[in-house]
């Protein structure tokens, strides 16, 4: 009930660097009822057309994985089998952009519908309000950092931190005239601390120290300013993935394209695997190159292929297991496991 819940008062503070805190008067708390279900995905990608995607993907603590789609909600995989939990069970919308987890075990959604907590049993709505403005935006990326914080980027090119008890306005990227505001796509701490945020405008990178900014485009090397993916690699290294694909070593960036051997310019996810090497997803589907995916041994990129057991497809997700195995998924509601030699259908096989 909504008199269990903390309460959460409205508070302003004198804004510093553009901050404005935004709390909520209260959240809408809905209990699941009967009507998650353990089952296989196989009926929602069946009856799906082309478009619905597996968009978004994460590994929690305790292992299990959760995979966020386009219009189905999420499901969630303890390692023997799926349940899917929908707007029926309390999550406030079926399109899932971005999930993460909490310093207390609660599973955070980036929704259509702004963010969406899940303790275990219940889920909490919370409408991340725009910046002046009414409608709870679309949510594409979430983080978690160190210290605890959650990041929250939306759809109209502002980005929030939630302390745990209120929402400051950390960024709001320059609005082009006449351009639609450009979602943030992704927010990434590197080891330094740093959190870095990449939009899909043409403004590429903002790095935020916690003091100041830098803002990284195509002037400074970047590939170039339409940015999905970070991550950094067990050196160092800073990749970021989008349309195109450039390495940060802290002073210069090194670019990479198909002539390098690269699957597909166009990168959706990159994921760091057990041994170090870098793995990309590419959303290819009208493309002639390969399946995909692409993986990078720190010399050469390796494409997979029919021959691999990989459907050629565009591909959104690319999550490691706690066997080190690899996941992907993306459109045609496609999820497949790599495992070491071939890719394994899930949807097919009902993850058995």
């Amino acid at each position: 009930m909504l008199s269990n819940l903390p309460a959460l008062v409205p508070t302003f503070i004198k804004p510093t660097m553009k901050q404005i805190i935004l709390l909520f008067s209260s959240c809408l708390i809905l209990s699941l009822t009967g009507n998650a279900q353990s089952i296989s995905i196989a009926p929602w990608a069946d009856n799906n057309p082309y478009g619905h995607i597996f968009r978004s993907g994460f590994k929690e603590k305790s292992g299990n994985l959760w995979f966020g789609t386009t219009g189905a909600g999420v499901f969630r995989f303890d390692g023997k089998s799926f349940t899917n939990l929908t707007t029926k069970d309390g999550l406030s919308n079926n399109w899932v952009y971005a999930i993460t987890e909490d310093k207390s075990g609660n599973i955070w959604f980036g929704t259509q519908d702004g963010a969406c907590i899940y303790n275990g049993k219940s889920f909490r709505s919370i409408p991340v309000i725009q910046l002046f403005g009414k409608k709870a935006p679309t949510v594409y990326s979430l983080l978690a950092d160190r210290a605890g914080n959650i990041w929250i980027g939306t759809d109209n090119a502002t980005a929030y931190r939630f302390d745990g008890n209120a929402f400051t306005n950390i960024l709001t990227c320059p609005k082009e005239k006449g351009v639609h505001p450009a979602p943030i796509q992704s927010i990434y701490e590197d080891k330094q601390g740093n959190i870095w945020f990449a939009s899909l405008a043409h403004g590429g990178l903002m790095k935020y120290d916690g003091k100041s900014w830098i803002n990284y485009t195509m002037k400074n090397g970047l590939a170039v300013g339409h940015v999905y993916s970070i991550v950094e690699d067990r050196a160092g290294n800073i990749w970021f993935g989008g349309n195109g694909l450039s390495r940060y070593d802290g002073k210069i960036f090194t670019n990479f394209s198909i002539s390098n051997g690269l699957c597909e310019n166009n990168i959706t996810t990159i994921l760091e695997d057990k041994l170090g090497n870098l793995w990309f997803s590419s959303d290819i589907i009208n493309s002639s190159i390969g399946g995909g995916i692409c993986r990078y041994n720190g010399k050469s990129f390796r494409g997979f292929d029919a021959n691999d057991g990989l459907t050629k497809n565009g591909y959104w997700i690319i999550l490691k297991d706690n066997s080190g195995k690899i996941w992907i998924g993306g459109r045609k509601g496609s999820l497949l496991r790599f495992d070491g030699k071939t890719f394994i259908d899930m949807v097919a096989s009902g993850a058995k």
